[in-house]
């Protein structure tokens, strides 16, 4: 089924209907006052710009033009991976230190205490399997 959009004369909006107006007594589409004109259908645009990673790379290619497209194609993909991309700057100034702190915290959990437990862990296994 073809899909028109109708034009009314007076309005400045167009409305877009998926079924055609009835059929009036001349066989034709009635109008009814309306401009009746088809879509015309568009090409769906090529895979791979739909899959492209981002950003479009530099048109210049040195070393640190390279580092800073990579970084802001990982800033980016991180921003659409957690959603965060929707979010205003101060609001993902917020989470961002959220989540670093967390990490922050993490990691020093892990370097203090890791070790111990990896040492009382290995302790364990040996008593466990030389009996």
């Amino acid at each position: 089924m073809p899909v028109t959009l109708a034009t009314p004369a007076a309005s400045q909006s167009q409305t877009e209907t998926n079924r055609p107006s009835p059929p009036s007594s001349g066989g034709e589409p009635a109008t009814s006052g309306h401009q009746v004109r088809q879509r015309k259908a568009t090409a769906a645009p090529p895979v791979s710009d739909i899959l492209s990673p981002g950003p479009s790379a530099p048109a210049t290619s040195g070393p640190l033009s390279k580092l800073y497209h990579t970084a802001r194609l990982g800033i980016y993909r991180y921003e659409v991976t957690t959603g965060i991309y929707m979010l205003e700057p101060w609001e993902k100034s917020i989470l961002n230190t959220i989540l670093i702190i967390g990490l922050f915290f993490s990691g020093y959990t892990a370097y203090t205490y890791f070790p111990t437990y990896a040492r009382h862990f290995a302790s364990k296994v040996t008593e466990y399997t030389t009996i």
